[in-house]
C-alpha cells in the first residue's frame, strides 16, 4: 500500500499528529532524534517517528 505524503523534513511532527489524528496539539517533547511526544488538546498522548524511508517502522 502506497500512503501519499510530503516529502521529507517539511512536516514537523506536531503538524503530522495534528493531521493524522485531527486534534490540535498543545505541546511537543523531543524524545530522541527520531521520536517526539505530542500531547493533544484532548489530553492524549501520542509517539510520532520520523524516517527517511516510507517503510520503516
Amino acid at each position: 500500500m502506497t500512503l501519499s505524503s510530503p516529502a521529507s523534513g517539511e512536516e514537523s511532527p506536531g503538524a503530522v499528529a495534528a493531521r493524522l489524528t485531527g486534534r490540535a496539539v498543545t505541546g511537543v517533547r523531543p524524545l530522541s532524534g527520531a521520536l517526539t511526544e505530542a500531547a493533544l488538546d484532548d489530553g492524549r498522548t501520542v509517539v510520532v517517528k520520523r524516517a527517511e524511508e516510507a517503510e520503516a517502522a
